[in-house]
């Protein structure tokens, strides 16, 4: 059950009396579900969103027409459960961790279907995921094209993920680890907190080290005539990127640098089960891509 309280007259914030159910009184709403589960966290957008242990929902309202005890009511968006960590927005969407804490889906409203749809992070491997603790957001100053979002896992250890306002480029992420397991993070003017080994640092103090960044694709499975070629040998030809003030990296384990233009080619990988690009950026060099083309063939 939901509740919100009475404003009467004088903003009674504190008051839930449902009364006789007036436009006055306090809204009482129950999700009209065979399991809603049990309500992890609260998150007003678009629309007030609910996230609980088996789905997602929210509470539509319009401009025209205010929330009162006779027109609220809940509507389902999918339903595949929340996590622990809470619900954060980033980047023009909501994201949150499902059940198990080890996936993290963007929820977005569709304005065509009119809508939410939750997608998963495709690039983020539930191999990495080892439990997620948190979601901190920290948005870019002005003149800034990148935001960040950190991702504070159980072993202790941060995920940076990245994205980028060029082209509507994809998120990129790498991990941080500190001399301790870090404990908690926050965010405070767009500068990141630790807290490890019984202290609060900064994320600029020389007791974080940053780790070679690493990006993956998912395995790339072809349909055709003969059926699905999954778990069958593909041949991989050609992986092209498209990128901009992007020094050496590693692709699939060739390392390369990007001609004037920001093009970047390797070919003839040969023969795989699992077709996927891995690319890697070692130390400080800056890499922001536009797109990967993979080229592949049976």
């Amino acid at each position: 059950t939901l509740c919100g309280p009475a404003m009467l007259f004088f903003n009674q914030y504190f008051n839930f009396d449902t009364g006789d159910g007036l436009d006055t009184d306090s809204i009482q709403v129950i999700m009209g579900s065979n399991s809603p589960g049990q309500v992890r966290s609260l998150l007003s957008r678009r629309n007030l969103q609910i996230f609980t242990t088996e789905l997602e929902a929210y509470i539509e309202s319009a401009s025209s027409n205010p929330l009162t005890p006779s027109t609220v009511s809940i509507s389902p968006a999918s339903n595949f459960g929340a996590g622990q960590a809470t619900p954060v927005y980033f980047a023009g969407n909501v994201y949150f961790t499902t059940r198990g804490d080890r996936q993290i889906r963007m929820h977005r409203w569709d304005d065509v279907a009119q809508q939410y749809n939750s997608q998963s992070i495709g690039f983020l491997h539930e191999d990495l995921l080892v439990g997620i603790k948190q979601l901190v957001p920290s948005y870019g100053q002005d003149g800034e094209l990148t935001q960040f979002m950190f991702v504070l896992l159980d072993n202790g250890t941060l995920i940076v993920i990245s994205q980028t306002e060029i082209q509507n480029v994809a998120m990129g992420f790498w991990p941080w680890t500190a001399s301790a397991p870090i404990d908690a993070i926050c965010v405070m003017n767009n500068q990141l907190f630790l807290l490890f080994g019984g202290e609060i640092h900064r994320a600029d103090s020389t007791a974080v080290s940053e780790q070679d960044s690493l990006l993956r694709t998912h395995t790339l499975v072809l349909s055709g005539e003969e059926g699905t070629t999954r778990g069958r040998q593909i041949r991989l030809g050609k992986i092209e990127l498209d990128t901009i003030n992007t020094g050496t990296i590693t692709v699939n384990g060739r390392t390369k640098a990007p001609n004037a233009d920001g093009k970047l080619d390797v070919y003839r990988l040969g023969w795989t089960r699992y077709p996927k690009v891995e690319i890697s950026v070692t130390g400080d060099n800056a890499a922001t891509i536009l797109s990967i083309l993979q080229e592949v063939s049976t």
